[in-house]
């Protein structure tokens, strides 16, 4: 039997030497029978691997680009440059020299372009951005190049100014607190996460358009209780094993150090900010989740979404003059469970960016405000928006009190507007940012006339959560439309 096994590979070693001696050293055969696998996923590229001088050369950019790195390209010297956290990386086609952070590495072949694309030896990509790089030979058709990311302790700073050495990329994470795993969402770190917070399974999707999206996140173990103001359960979440626990809201600096020690697994503390909505700690935090779970170019992507649509909208009306804007509310608007219409905000995010004219701002407060009816009435705004997580509070209201609802000028004129909420575990920042969009159409129709409230909120949720969500979330809580509050 071990005789007819040595003959048998004996037999497949011949075969394969027979095969890489019948590839010319300047006319590439297309391998279609290699496949490539970066980080456990089967890579799809439009230009497949090669064969070029008894070497594999492979699509530099789809690799580079699933590793996390950002790729650029020169046409007029025909120079590509990529870069990955510290790491810079410079070829020019058909150069035998390239540089790593300014060191030459040396190509067993030089790059080329092949319909459009560029491709480097397989040994390139290892020495380039430090990845594991597997060749396994040929089964009966198919043979797989399997990239992997090697794993080194990084240290990063959380947002609690902590010093916090994690493993990266890491490969299994857990998220707890308000609005952690939504973040680790848009950073498309959903295969990543081993466990959830039993709030994520009691509470359903409703309101939550990361869990819409995502709901096989809900079939995954338990890993404490969650909801606000919980206490992370040190015991479950050593059971997961994760290799980095990402927190928000529930741990201040202190506590943090004593879960890590007490768990021995690094604590990361991310945080929303002041504003929650639109805040800088957002955007640093999602950078900071792209970086460990090794997606730094969709956590940079995602930013740059975000500040690009805020800029879109203040850009809009920045140009209007106070005077001829509207008096606008909100109403109804939850916090820590419904309210109604005397529940509003000062500094309301979505109004803020764009300009718009909150008569509650007069108050000089920001966040949550809880107004005197008569104020309201003494403000008397030409629109009004009600959340509808609250809108049946006010409609319920309304059939106690029509004399005050009917005295609204917003009421008499039919300006009163639903709108959906975005706080539900913390801020859904893209609800936050569709309810934006919307009350620019409402409050501006001129300067929003381009704008489809409900495709915009698709498009919206496709980016940051990869699937149009404006008609569940609408079935839920009635959407984008004008209200009439009599009606149930």
């Amino acid at each position: 039997m071990l005789k007819n096994r040595f003959i048998t590979r004996l037999g497949a070693i011949f075969l394969l030497v027979c095969l890489l001696f019948t590839v010319g050293s300047v006319k590439s055969v297309q391998a279609a029978e290699v496949a490539v696998v970066v980080d456990g996923k089967a890579l799809t590229m439009d230009v497949k691997p090669v064969l070029e001088a008894n070497r594999v050369l492979v699509p530099l950019r789809a690799i580079f680009e699933a590793l996390g790195a950002e790729v650029g390209w020169d046409g007029k010297t025909g120079t590509v440059t990529a870069a990955r956290g510290n790491n810079r990386i410079q070829l020019v086609i058909g150069n035998t020299t390239a540089l790593k952070d300014g060191a030459r590495v040396t190509l067993d072949v030089p790059a080329m372009i092949i319909d459009g694309r560029t491709l480097v030896p397989l040994r390139f990509i290892s020495e380039a951005l430090g990845a594991k790089v597997d060749w396994r030979a040929a089964t009966s058709t198919t043979s797989t190049v399997v990239v992997n990311r090697k794993t080194e302790l990084t240290s990063v700073t959380d947002l609690a100014g902590r010093q916090v050495k994690v493993p990266v990329p890491a490969k299994k994470v857990v998220a707890i607190g308000p609005g952690a795993l939504r973040l680790v969402c848009y950073v498309n770190g959903v295969d990543k996460v081993v466990g959830v917070e039993d709030v994520e399974k009691r509470w359903g999707s409703a309101g939550r358009p990361y869990i819409m999206a995502y709901p096989e996140l809900r079939d995954l173990p338990i890993v404490g209780p969650g909801g606000p103001n919980s206490t992370p359960d040190a015991e479950k979440l050593v059971s997961i094993q994760p290799d980095v626990i990402f927190v928000a809201y529930l741990v201040d600096r202190a506590q943090a150090d004593k879960l890590q020690a007490k768990t021995n697994i690094p604590v990361v503390v991310l945080s929303y900010g002041q504003q929650g909505t639109f805040d800088e700690d957002v955007y640093k935090s999602l950078r900071l989740i792209g970086e460990i779970i090794g997606n730094e170019k969709r956590g940079r992507e995602v930013v740059a979404y975000l500040q690009k649509s805020k800029q879109d909208l203040r850009e809009r009306t920045k140009d209007i003059s106070e005077n001829k804007k509207p008096k606008v509310y909100v109403g109804g608007l939850g916090s820590k469970g419904a309210h109604g219409i005397e529940s509003t905000q000062g500094k309301y995010p979505p109004f803020v960016d764009i300009n718009a004219r909150n008569v509650v701002d007069e108050t000089g407060k920001t966040g949550s405000v809880m107004i005197d009816r008569e104020k309201l009435l003494s403000w008397d705004p030409d629109i009004i928006f009600i959340d509808e997580g609250g809108l049946s509070l006010v409609r319920e209201d309304y059939k106690k009190n029509p004399r005050f609802y009917q005295s609204l000028k917003a009421v008499k004129t039919g300006q009163v507007y639903g709108q959906m909420p975005y706080n539900y575990y913390t801020t859904n920042i893209d609800t936050a940012f569709a309810n934006t969009y919307y009350a620019g159409k409402v409050i501006f129709p001129e300067q929003f006339k381009d704008i489809d409230p409900a495709q915009k909120a698709d498009e919206i949720y496709r980016f940051l959560l990869g699937k149009p969500l404006y008609d569940q979330m609408a079935k839920e809580y009635g959407g984008f439309k004008k209200l009439d509050l009599t009606s149930q």
